[in-house]
């Protein structure tokens, strides 16, 4: 939840230093501002869904190569480890 909060608050502050910077009227010229500010969500947004599903991928991927201890060592300390 806190990288979304971030990219949030990120994008809100490049809203307005842009706003500041450049005016009402050319911020809707310049296309790149729209780009930046959507992928400061979007990188937060991306960064929390890796957080969520990461935690259990070291113990996915040795399953799938069937490596008993190699898939130990990885995964004792994670919630999903066995």
């Amino acid at each position: 939840m806190l990288p979304v909060l971030f990219g949030l608050f990120s994008a809100m502050t490049f809203g307005l230093v842009a706003h500041g910077i450049y005016g009402t009227d050319q911020i809707i010229n310049h296309g790149w501002i729209d780009m930046v500010f959507w992928s400061l969500i979007g990188t937060g947004a991306a960064v929390s869904l890796i957080n969520i599903g990461g935690n259990c991928l070291p113990c996915r991927m040795t399953q799938l190569v069937h490596s008993s201890r190699l898939s130990q060592r990885l995964c004792k300390d994670l919630p999903c480890g066995s």
